[in-house]
């Protein structure tokens, strides 16, 4: 079986609800699809979904079920992978031992 990670994201402007019933929802398509699901548990965060964590606490609160990890950054509006640190994200990694 093959397993996908999910991520659900707020940035402040969608109600707190929609984060619940969209990631309930996800998950139950993926899972119809036959694929695992990986997402970060409904205690862990608000509705399991990422708002302010920095995507350092990220990868750490899921590193139990991670194989491999790609981040890019990315300039608003555009579709395009970046090398972590030339985008607008303003994120910076440090290894997460």
């Amino acid at each position: 079986m093959n397993t996908l990670g999910l991520v659900v994201g707020n940035r402040g402007f969608f109600p707190d609800h929609l984060c619940a019933t969209g990631r309930e929802a996800a998950i139950k398509v993926l899972r119809e699809q036959g694929l695992e699901v990986v997402a970060l548990p409904t205690d862990a965060t608000k509705f399991g979904a990422v708002e302010s964590l920095d995507v350092r606490d990220c990868v750490v609160l899921s590193a139990p079920h991670l194989v491999n990890v790609q981040i890019d950054d990315m300039r608003r509006g555009i579709h395009e992978h970046l090398e972590l640190g030339t985008g607008e994200t303003g994120g910076k990694v440090s290894e997460c031992g």
